[in-house]
């Protein structure tokens, strides 16, 4: 019986943290909104980054994506999630990247709201570099496990 206790309790605290939270596709928006301000570190050297809000969003946000400053061609728009001031993004290669956010999900609509471009620079380490990082690490691995392994044979030569 505790087990269907716990249970219940447990689907009760998720439902009240599911119901409390908020989406951003509630939110409304109103004329008088400003959209956030948007930044971003100018420089990665791992292909991710994070997109930061100077504050928690009122509305539905979209991030869109760009290779060249003026967006003459979106390539990718991803939609803001819930409440959060932060949003993680990974996988971007080598080159200039560009974000904005846009409060309407119909590019065409006249009540879109546009913000501030922020540019990240991806620069990945090199692959020498990697390479090497690897090699010290395998052989730090294989002289602790010969350490190990000759150890256990002389504490059983000694018994």
């Amino acid at each position: 019986m505790p087990n269907l206790i716990r249970f219940a309790v447990y689907i009760a605290l998720f439902l009240l943290i599911t119901l409390n939270a908020r989406p951003a596709s509630a939110y409304v928006l109103s004329a008088q909104d400003e959209l956030p301000v948007l930044s971003a570190p100018s420089q990665s050297r791992e292909g991710y980054f994070v997109l930061k809000l100077s504050e928690a969003p009122s509305q539905a946000l979209w991030v869109e994506y760009s290779t060249n400053p003026e967006f003459t061609k979106v390539v990718r728009t991803y939609p803001w999630f819930g409440d959060f001031d932060r949003m993680t993004l990974s996988g971007f290669s080598n080159g200039e990247h560009f974000f904005r956010l846009r409060s309407n999900n119909q590019p065409q609509a006249n009540q879109t709201q546009l913000s501030n471009v922020v540019k990240v620079r991806v620069d990945h380490y090199p692959l020498w570099q990697a390479i090497g990082l690897f090699l010290v690490g395998l052989v730090v691995f294989l002289f602790l496990a010969g350490l190990i392994w000759t150890n256990h044979q002389r504490s059983r030569n000694d018994d």
